[in-house]
């Protein structure tokens, strides 16, 4: 019996890998924001889905592939809008933003390095 992530056992275990879709998904999405909004829409998901994803992401290796994509967006709403706003009444908003990006960043690789180095320890031992 193989192990199933919570997001498979919901859905039945299915195989979750298909890039092909995946890819037609992501294309189907920004084609959709690319005639509905223009390239400010194109953008606006671009940025969104570098911005609020990518740091969340890469600081949840230990997860499957969609439950990380998930919870990355769940927890980039609530954290990442949180941060700005703290630090944008000492700083200014912009400043604020990129300061915000720039220490996820750095967590996120700390975070996913030291995953990897535990991880190759474990398969070794």
């Amino acid at each position: 019996m193989t192990r199933c992530s919570i997001i498979k056992r919901i859905y039945g275990c299915t195989n979750l890998k298909d890039k092909k879709l995946s890819w037609a998904l992501i294309g189907i999405i920004g084609l959709f924001f690319l005639l509905k909004f223009h390239l400010t829409g194109l953008r606006t998901v671009l940025g969104f889905s570098i911005f609020y994803i990518v740091p969340f992401y890469y600081m949840l290796p230990m997860l499957e592939k969609i439950e990380r994509i998930i919870i990355s967006v769940f927890l980039g709403l609530g954290v990442i809008p949180t941060f700005a706003f703290y630090a944008g009444a000492y700083i200014g908003l912009w400043q604020a933003l990129v300061v915000c990006f720039v220490i996820l960043a750095i967590a996120a690789y700390f975070v996913h390095i030291s995953y990897q180095s535990s991880h190759k320890k474990e398969k070794t031992s």
